[in-house]
């Protein structure tokens, strides 16, 4: 199917009418570099499609590299992103939650995620600057790696200042972090972890830190420490 067959048809007035908003409306005909268009061009397309994102299917839809397409989202989510902080998160948090069961050196504090499109990296790093943590993402694997201690820093952030009282927002947060005990730790290590009475485990340290967070440490204490 053609990029124009994947747009519903009772989008396709709203894309003409983005792509000419910025086009001509805003900067005048011509004023937008080459380059700049095409990130709108599949900004637009992926905000009014419904299509999931998959960078391979993409690139072939566009006949261009999955580097150049990762490029311009890059592009995209710099000048022509529209879509709230909360709703930018929301995806995140999602996609986070269906990719956790990949393990990087959880013994010792690291995790692993998907994180397919690249555009939204920049609000992942905006936030481990926060944190006052590091982050690594590499665009050809798809993974961020961070440690544990900075995931539950940046989760805080987010679940008080970002989503503040959106309580639908919150739940996926929890639910994040269940999946965190569940599917990264596993049964082996929360019973090290219960029996490490003393703390000197890395990672007991972490969960007992990570409760005292001002807005997700009850969670962690109920999830990790239920009574």
């Amino acid at each position: 199917m053609s990029v124009f067959g994947k747009i519903p048809k009772t989008a396709r007035n709203d894309v003409l009418e983005t792509l000419l908003d910025n086009y001509v409306e805003r900067q005048g005909l011509g004023a937008m570099p080459k380059a700049d268009f095409d990130a709108l061009l599949i900004h637009t397309f992926l905000k009014h499609s419904k299509e999931p994102f998959d960078s391979f299917t993409l690139s072939e839809l566009f006949k261009i590299k999955e580097s150049r397409l990762k490029a311009l989202l890059e592009t995209a989510a710099v000048k022509f992103e529209e879509d709230t902080i909360e709703t930018i998160w929301m995806d995140i948090l999602k996609q986070w939650k269906t990719t956790i069961t990949e393990v990087n050196r959880i013994e010792s504090g690291e995790v692993r995620f998907k994180l397919e499109n690249p555009a939204y990296f920049r609000y992942v790093q905006r936030e481990v600057r926060i944190a006052e943590g590091t982050v690594k993402y590499d665009k050809n694997s798809e993974a961020i790696v961070v440690s544990l201690s900075t995931l539950f820093k940046v989760l805080d952030h987010v679940h008080g200042v970002i989503f503040k009282d959106l309580t639908g927002h919150q739940a996926l947060i929890k639910d994040l972090i269940e999946k965190i005990k569940k599917d990264l730790i596993g049964e082996n290590e929360l019973k090290k972890m219960k029996d490490d009475k003393e703390k000197k485990l890395k990672l007991t340290q972490i969960i007992s830190t990570a409760s005292s967070l001002s807005s997700i440490g009850g969670l962690i204490q109920t999830i990790f420490f239920p009574a």
